[in-house]
């Protein structure tokens, strides 16, 4: 007998993991949990495995599979009004804006929909997910929501070229790639590897989800040995394995923003800080903290300047940088804060042109709440 709910557990974790929720963003987990979700009846597991199977996300480009998924999908949510429904209302229950507002929108169409045919029922939800197969399903705003190894060759040719972000994408690249079946000894030439693939950039560590069970049990296995030594031993490994295990699982900063605990958020990167007053990643996510608490928006533009200056120039979020700094509004005058926004917005367009082959188009969240102001300037100029 089926174990009622594990499915829907399975699926909230993969969604948890896909959305970066309280948890490190990981899609090599999220297609794990979406694959047992799936495979336990979920109809969302099965749509969500087809649109990362047609963006290539965690997984390589496979439209068949895609395409075999959707309808799966199709099939298992057939006339499920009331799953539909339940679904629906949890998300206005969540505070989601878009689903409140559009609630009434959804519930007439769903009542339409209760007057079809079965068959007619299937082909608009299958037409439907065939609709999403066509859609790109990442933003290249997100760094972890693309597989970064097919882009190996033009992260090399870029790098010929004096690209400081290409280079050190192709040098994480080489270093993630290097492990087969290990000794121990190997395992702890991996883990130093890696450790090194994480300092270097986060955004390319993204385990496939083929590794991600093999790279795991190395990492525990050797956490497992250091831990067992005395405490007064103190090695490189040591640092190497407790820096991986913390980067594959928890990004203390990034977690304490989701839970609304910026406080210690900025903790834990000031005292990153400690250790490199000008890492331009930690100066990054300090001002997207600063920026969501809202108290001192100066000192947020401050910190998105900053990295804005050392961050090279073609590193993937500089343009959001500008885009977010269009939102720090608070000190400014209305008359200002125009012409701030549509400078920022400016600064945004023309640092998308020095983005890499793999970011691009560019897209970003963040331009949806500026851009009917963009508009109305834009067409006031005219």
């Amino acid at each position: 007998m089926p174990n009622i709910g594990v499915a829907d557990a399975e699926h909230a974790l993969g969604v948890r993991y896909f959305e970066g929720i309280s948890v490190r963003k990981d899609l090599t987990l999220a297609f794990y949990w979406y694959q047992r979700a799936s495979d336990h009846g979920s109809v969302m597991a099965a749509n969500q495995l087809g649109s990362m199977h047609s963006g290539g996300l965690a997984v390589d480009n496979n439209l068949e599979k895609a395409e075999e998924l959707y309808e799966l999908a199709a099939k298992r949510g057939k006339n499920d009004f009331q799953m539909a429904e339940l679904w629906y209302d949890r998300a206005c229950e969540s505070d989601n804006v878009v689903a409140q507002r559009n609630r009434d929108e959804f519930m007439k169409k769903l009542e339409e929909q209760q007057c079809y045919s079965l068959d007619f029922q299937q082909a608009i939800s299958e037409g439907t997910n065939y609709y999403l197969l066509c859609q790109s399903k990442y933003s290249a705003s997100v760094a972890s929501e693309r597989f970064y190894l097919r882009d190996y060759g033009m992260f090399c040719e870029h790098a010929r070229r004096g690209s400081l972000t290409a280079k050190t994408l192709r040098t994480a690249l080489d270093i993630l790639t290097s492990f087969e079946i290990l000794t121990e000894e190997q395992e702890n030439t991996f883990v130093h590897e890696l450790s090194q693939c994480y300092r270097i950039e986060t955004i390319v560590a993204q385990i496939p989800v083929v590794f991600h069970k093999r790279v795991s049990g190395i990492i525990e296995r050797v956490l497992a040995r250091c831990i067992q030594q005395p405490m007064s031993v103190v090695s490189q490994l040591d640092e190497n394995i407790r820096l991986c295990y913390a980067a594959l699982n928890l990004n203390s900063g990034a977690v304490n923003g989701f839970q609304r605990k910026s406080d210690d958020g900025l903790f834990s990167i000031n005292k990153g800080f400690e250790i490199e007053p000008d890492n331009y990643e930690l100066l990054y996510h300090k001002a997207v903290l600063l920026r969501h608490i809202g108290k001192d928006m100066k000192e947020a533009i401050v910190a998105y300047q900053k990295f804005i200056a050392i961050a090279p120039k073609d590193h993937r979020k500089i343009p959001e940088a500008y885009y977010e700094m269009a939102q720090c509004l608070k000190d400014f005058t209305p008359d200002v804060a125009l012409h701030w926004i549509y400078k920022q917005y400016k600064e945004g367009k023309d640092a998308e042109k020095l983005q890499l082959p793999c970011f691009l188009p560019y897209k970003s969240e963040n331009i949806a709440f500026i851009q009917p102001i963009i508009d109305m300037i834009e067409s006031s100029n005219m």
